[in-house]
């Protein structure tokens, strides 16, 4: 009975440990940028000019996920930044979307105050 019971915790543990986590996603499939002392949802698309260093975007809140910036983004620093590529994302100071390579993305409009402030 003891070994039954010790070859089934293992086997418990084992496939705790071999599980990969699925990242968090939000509202609009946007995904989670921070880690597990808090973070917010972002949401980061290409404007109609591909070739400048404007994006559309939205950053929601992470306990409600309420908008809290929705708008144009700026690219500040010298990054091939992609969209797409959410391992380029690290976090959300309330004004910069801060990236890899000492690079962010600024939101570049005054955004109305909210109720979470």
């Amino acid at each position: 009975m003891r070994f039954a019971l010790a070859v089934l915790c293992c086997l418990v543990i084992l496939t705790a440990c071999s599980l990969e986590k699925v990242p968090a996603t939000g509202p609009d499939g946007s995904w989670w940028v921070g880690g597990s002392d808090g973070g917010v949802f972002v949401k980061i698309t290409d404007d109609d000019n591909p070739s400048d260093k404007f994006y559309t975007g939205t950053i929601y809140y992470e306990y409600d996920q309420s908008v809290w910036y929705r708008g144009v983004f700026k690219l500040v620093g010298d990054i091939e930044f992609s969209p797409e590529k959410r391992d380029q994302y690290l976090a959300w100071d309330g004004e910069r979307l801060h990236l890899t390579g000492s690079s962010y993305l600024e939101a570049t409009e005054d955004f109305p105050g909210s109720e979470h402030e």
